[in-house]
């Protein structure tokens, strides 16, 4: 498959998608054995991520629809799944081993900075694959998942007040 340029719309798709990692990493992490306070935190990701999800379907239904033109059914789906598999939340097995390493609050929010930069910088790269006049909408994705990091960062705060 030769290089394709995705549409902000198609990048919106992968935004859910990853935000569906997220919620999956997020409802792995609440299923292990931890403390409440370090739970409260992934409850919040958990949360946070629910409201991307739907922010960028929102945004997703703002766009003109795009197709790329396929060689078969789902091609482009299992294109942009396999492009974004691993690119920002481990696999439910590896969140357990992860959720389980994490020893304190602070830890918790520093590994949800950390998944968020993570994320920005997965569409950091992706502005530069979306044609120019799109680039608009895929600054909105990122301007979210800042709003995400500001949101740990004053969490973060506000535990370390305590």
């Amino acid at each position: 498959m030769t290089q394709s340029t995705f549409r902000a719309g198609e990048v919106l798709e992968m935004a859910v998608q990853i935000e569906r990692q997220g919620v999956k990493f997020y409802e792995t992490c609440l299923r292990t054995e931890l403390p409440e306070k370090i739970k409260q935190v992934f409850q919040f990701l958990l949360d946070q991520e629910h409201q991307h999800i739907q922010t960028f379907q929102e945004m997703r239904q703002d766009l003109s629809d795009h197709e790329l033109p396929e060689s078969y059914a789902g091609e482009t789906e299992s294109y942009m799944q396999s492009f974004v598999k691993d690119e920002v939340f481990q696999s439910p097995n590896e969140a357990v081993e992860k959720a389980a390493g994490i020893t304190d609050v602070s830890e918790a929010i520093e590994y949800g900075l950390k998944i968020e930069n993570r994320s920005i910088d997965f569409y950091q790269h992706i502005k530069g694959v979306v044609p120019k006049s799109e680039r608009e909408a895929i600054d909105g994705v990122i301007f979210q998942e800042k709003g995400h990091i500001k949101r740990l960062e004053s969490l973060r705060k506000e535990i370390s007040e305590k």
